[in-house]
């Protein structure tokens, strides 16, 4: 069984996952691989869509890190999935774009996550972001330092967003006073 390997390596912990299925209910589509898998006489497996979600119902630890978690397949009128996926949009504005996940992360608290979006985002070619975007990117990494008190680099950051703002923004713009709070230390703000 191949999460029992896993105890070999003190790195790593094991996880055995039995999913539960009710096929009268479930709308989403899977499959047996049993008969394919290159492990066929020794797990079950089933392969899922990409958007399938699972309701974690219990989880236990088996033995030294070897866990079994326990999952039922949701359907898609869930009522607790549909409030939570109404919440999210809510959260991101309806939209689902690489920035607004980044928000999602920051107003959850993981800054982490956050920076490395954010950061991705400022290094990215793609056509999700335009050099315009990188002011609020450049903003909100700032805020995210100053919240991991590395207040030089937060500087930087708020600046890099500040100028940006000044180049693209009309000088009434409210995000460009933003800005400028950003920068100013809580303590003169008194």
């Amino acid at each position: 069984m191949y999460a029992d390997s896993a105890r070999d390596n003190p790195d790593m912990t094991g996880i055995i996952f039995a999913i539960e299925i009710d096929s009268t209910i479930s709308t989403t589509p899977y499959t047996s691989v049993d008969k394919i898998s290159y492990y066929n006489d020794q797990e079950r497996e089933i392969l899922f869509t990409t958007h399938s979600i699972f309701r974690i119902k219990k989880m236990e630890s088996i033995e030294n890190r070897l866990w079994r978690v326990e999952l039922t397949l949701t359907k898609d009128t869930d009522e607790d999935l549909i409030r939570l996926t109404n919440y999210i949009r809510k959260e991101i504005n309806g939209q689902l774009v690489p920035a607004e996940l980044g928000n999602l992360m920051l107003k959850m608290k993981e800054y982490d996550k956050a920076e490395e979006i954010y950061r991705t985002l400022l290094t990215s070619t793609s056509d999700n972001v335009s050099i315009y975007d990188h002011a609020p990117l450049h903003n909100n990494i700032g805020l995210i330092l100053t919240q991991k008190n590395d207040l030089d680099s937060a500087i930087l950051h708020l600046n890099k967003g500040l100028e940006q703002r000044q180049r693209d923004l009309h000088p009434d713009n409210p995000d460009l006073a933003a800005s400028h709070l950003n920068i100013v230390p809580e303590d003169d703000l008194d």
